[in-house]
Protein backbone atom coordinates (compact mmCIF):
# COMPACT_ATOMS: atom_id res chain seq x y z
CA UNK A 1 0.00 0.00 0.00
CA UNK A 2 1.30 3.45 -0.75
CA UNK A 3 2.81 5.05 2.35
CA UNK A 4 1.12 8.64 0.83
CA UNK A 5 -2.10 7.29 1.10
CA UNK A 6 -1.80 5.45 4.38
CA UNK A 7 -0.06 8.89 5.83
CA UNK A 8 -3.40 10.73 3.91
CA UNK A 9 -5.60 8.38 6.07
CA UNK A 10 -3.75 8.56 9.59
CA UNK A 11 -3.49 12.32 9.30
CA UNK A 12 -7.56 12.64 8.72
CA UNK A 13 -9.03 9.63 10.05
CA UNK A 14 -7.12 7.99 12.56
CA UNK A 15 -8.74 6.84 15.39
CA UNK A 16 -12.50 6.46 13.39
CA UNK A 17 -14.15 3.19 12.97
CA UNK A 18 -14.14 4.57 8.86
CA UNK A 19 -9.90 4.64 8.74
CA UNK A 20 -9.87 0.30 10.48
CA UNK A 21 -12.12 -0.72 7.83
CA UNK A 22 -10.62 1.75 5.05
CA UNK A 23 -7.21 -0.33 6.03
CA UNK A 24 -9.26 -3.70 6.44
CA UNK A 25 -10.55 -2.85 3.04
CA UNK A 26 -7.65 -2.05 1.07
CA UNK A 27 -5.83 -5.05 2.43
CA UNK A 28 -8.84 -7.40 1.61
CA UNK A 29 -8.67 -6.48 -1.59
CA UNK A 30 -5.10 -4.93 -2.54
CA UNK A 31 -6.17 -1.70 -3.48
CA UNK A 32 -6.11 1.76 -2.89
CA UNK A 33 -9.98 2.91 -2.01
CA UNK A 34 -10.59 6.26 -4.37
CA UNK A 35 -9.63 9.13 -1.95
CA UNK A 36 -12.00 11.36 -3.68
CA UNK A 37 -15.30 8.88 -2.80
CA UNK A 38 -14.48 8.14 1.29
CA UNK A 39 -16.37 11.10 2.07
CA UNK A 40 -19.27 9.43 0.48
CA UNK A 41 -18.94 6.03 1.55
CA UNK A 42 -20.32 4.65 4.81
CA UNK A 43 -19.03 2.57 7.55
CA UNK A 44 -21.82 0.41 7.35
CA UNK A 45 -21.27 0.06 3.19
CA UNK A 46 -17.30 -0.83 4.01
CA UNK A 47 -18.84 -3.39 6.44
CA UNK A 48 -20.67 -5.35 4.38
CA UNK A 49 -17.96 -5.08 1.09
CA UNK A 50 -15.85 -6.30 3.52
CA UNK A 51 -17.76 -9.48 4.46
CA UNK A 52 -19.43 -10.22 1.51
CA UNK A 53 -15.99 -9.95 -0.44
CA UNK A 54 -17.28 -7.72 -3.09
CA UNK A 55 -15.34 -4.64 -4.27
CA UNK A 56 -17.40 -1.32 -3.96
CA UNK A 57 -17.10 0.40 -7.74
CA UNK A 58 -18.17 4.11 -8.45
CA UNK A 59 -21.10 3.32 -10.83
CA UNK A 60 -22.52 6.11 -13.68
CA UNK A 61 -25.25 7.07 -11.48
CA UNK A 62 -23.04 8.77 -8.98
CA UNK A 63 -23.72 5.84 -6.23
CA UNK A 64 -20.98 3.17 -5.07
CA UNK A 65 -22.36 0.03 -4.88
Amino acid sequence: MDYEYLDFLYQKYKGTALYNLLIEYDNKFNTVFPVNLIDQISTEDLTNAINSNKELTLQTDGNIY
